[in-house]
């Protein structure tokens, strides 16, 4: 008998004797007994340890050899793998680990950090990523990967054994594929806050121009975002502004100082081949070496302001492209947390003054082998925080006014802002009441505030790089500052069903040609009615023409209805939709606006849209004029 049928004749004579009799033992479930078969069909695999249940993990762990056709420099043909499957298998995850003993000792794309780990576990810390992109979706439809016991663990195996052999060929990535950073690893410190950045190609075009490496950049922390820290502005070391980050309007105030760092820009990526951010100082001096930069000579220029007891921010920047192979698109700042500086008067074998300071830190602090502490970072420029779902550029960079910003102006705002408008200007003079509450965006914090003004607040917290303003005033207004920004945008959009408005909006001057969109919905909100014109004068009389005989559809069908008044002893009544309704017709209006503007179909025509109703059951919405 050879020791991979030993080990599964002892698995399954212990699997098959009674739970009662052998308590000391704890046994795989059905499921992952099944899987654990499937192993034995798997000519490139060999069991050296079979499964055994890890306390410390709390999962069951798999020892086994994988044989690839061809080794290579970083690869050896037979490497040790722990494989971690979670107990309730086959769901939960499935992670292959590197043996500390005969592992691949390397870092790789697509890997953790490939460290030595728990100095307990047999394995490394450098987990590989078997999973398909689509794993992410959390959505069992779209991706390959088997969620049966009967095939899960040999899929993931033979995903494994794939890894490995593209790795010997460093074929991991290709050319045209998605860029990833390396992992950085993290250690030490409570990093309870995430530094904010904003990059993109323009940027990177600035940077390009800039001679300087290396400075002082400025901090700032902001209220709505408290586990988030921005660069305010980055310095020269002679403490010139060189570069300014752009965010919108939610962070033009209640600012406050969050400190200051240094930052250093490289021209390539830090990476020790094949694909392992630097873990400790040595490693990164090696690094900042090969870009002809001294790091004692960077230290000694700034770290004297620093020196006070707490731990500060390294900044190391890079451009990096949008994909492998690609041209490189941006700046990269990577956090990095330095150790505490030398400081005070009790310093051990150093003299307390800049230059033992100095001496003590190039020695000890930062010794060679000493970790790396790597911090998060996040770059929140427009492109990169809305690839889930954004308008097209055409609608983005409009410079939009919002006249009306009752329960359907608040949801229509929301789309436009959430789906990255860059500019909004937003007009109303009501005040929010406790009874708007039931479909309108705003919350109970805001009653007795002006709409308009409320609403802004809100769309700048919304998105990070919109500028959203607001005036408390009705339209038209009498004021000319008001007046010339109404001039000079492109795009305006009434939500009021008001007709004094729509008259008004004939009157205004327009030099440049303008975009004008009307938007309100029949009772209950079951038609949406959306007239689009462009041009430098808005023409009421069509527009009223257009609409005149659907409201007088409305006054047949609801003649003699009673409608609701706003509360006990209130006198006036008000206009009957369900929030849902509103919404849902908001949704159309935004995309009827984009699919105008986006592919120039046909202004000055009112659109006309239903819901459909089957059975007393709602079934969609169709466009009826």
């Amino acid at each position: 008998m050879d020791l991979h049928q030993g080990l599964k004749v002892q698995l399954f004579l212990v699997q098959d004797s009674p739970r009662s009799q052998m308590d000391d033992i704890r046994m795989p479930r059905d499921a992952l007994r099944i899987g654990r078969r499937r192993i034995e069909e798997l000519d490139f695999c060999e069991l050296i340890e079979d499964l055994k249940w890890n306390d410390s993990v709390g999962k069951w762990i798999l020892h086994c050899r994988i044989t690839i056709p061809m080794g290579s420099q970083f690869v050896s043909q037979k490497t040790e793998w722990f494989v971690l499957v979670d107990e309730d298998y086959p769901q939960g995850a499935i992670r292959f680990y590197p043996g500390k003993k005969n592992g691949i000792e390397v870092t790789f794309q697509h890997q953790n950090h490939n460290g030595l780990g728990n100095t307990e576990s047999p394995w490394r810390s450098g987990n590989i990523c078997c999973s398909t992109p689509m794993v992410f979706f959390q959505r069992r439809g779209y991706d390959m990967e088997p969620t049966n016991a009967n095939e899960r663990l040999l899929w993931n195996l033979r995903r494994a054994r794939d890894w490995l052999d593209k790795a010997s060929q460093n074929q991991l990535v290709i050319t045209g594929e998605p860029f990833e950073l390396p992992y950085f690893t993290k250690c030490g410190i409570n990093q309870k806050k995430v530094i904010v950045f904003s990059e993109d190609a323009k940027s990177l075009h600035e940077w390009n121009q800039i001679s300087e490496s290396l400075g002082i950049a400025k901090l700032e922390e902001y209220e709505a975002v408290p586990k988030r820290t921005f660069v305010n502005a980055f310095l020269s070391s002679e403490e010139k502004e060189l570069y300014r980050p752009s965010f919108g309007n939610a962070f033009s105030s209640k600012a406050k100082p969050g400190g200051e760092c240094i930052w250093v820009k490289i021209r390539n990526f830090p990476i020790i081949a094949p694909w392992q951010a630097p873990a400790n100082w040595g490693e990164l001096k090696e690094i900042f070496k090969k870009e002809n930069i001294d790091l004692k000579d960077l230290f000694s220029r700034f770290l004297k302001q620093f020196r006070d007891g707490r731990p500060h921010l390294l900044l190391i920047g890079f451009p990096i492209p949008k994909t492998f192979g690609g041209e490189l698109e941006q700046m990269h700042w990577q956090p990095l947390y330095m150790p505490i500086l030398s400081h005070g008067k009790k310093v051990k074998s150093f003299r307390p003054i800049e230059k033992g300071y100095l001496l003590r830190d190039f020695s000890m602090v930062f010794g060679e082998n000493k970790s790396l502490n790597w911090h998060q970072s996040e770059n929140w420029h427009a492109g990169q925080i809305s690839t889930r779902g954004r308008y097209p550029t055409s609608v983005l960079k409009l410079s939009t006014v919002l006249i009306g910003a009752g329960a359907l102006g608040s949801m229509f705002g929301e789309l436009l802002v959430r789906s990255g408008l860059e500019s909004l200007l937003i007009l109303d003079d009501d005040e929010l009441e406790i009874g708007n509450l039931v479909r309108h965006t705003l919350d109970i914090t805001k009653i007795g505030y002006s709409k308009s003004e409320a609403l802004a607040e809100r769309l700048n917290l919304v998105n990070p790089n919109s500028r959203v303003s607001a005036y408390n005033t009705s339209f038209p207004t009498g004021d000319e500052n008001i007046n010339k920004v109404l001039e000079q945008c492109q795009l305006i959009i009434d939500c009021t069903a008001n007709d004094f408005v729509i008259s008004q909006l004939e009157q205004l001057h327009c030099e440049s040609e303008k975009i004008f969109v009307s938007i309100s919905t029949g009772v209950f909100a079951k038609r949406l009615f959306i007239y689009l014109a462009k041009g430098r004068k808005f023409d009421a009389d069509r527009f009223q023409n257009s609409l005149k005989s659907w409201l007088d559809k409305e006054n047949e069908e609801f003649d003699g209805y009673e409608f609701p008044v706003g509360g006990v002893g209130c006198w006036h009544p008000v206009f009957p939709a369900r929030t849902d309704d509103l919404w849902l017709m908001a949704s159309v209006a935004s995309k009827v606006l984009v699919d105008t503007i986006e592919l120039k179909i046909e202004y000055k025509q009112l659109m006309v849209f239903e819901q459909q109703i089957e059975n007393n059951q709602f079934i969609g919405v169709k466009r009826v004029q």
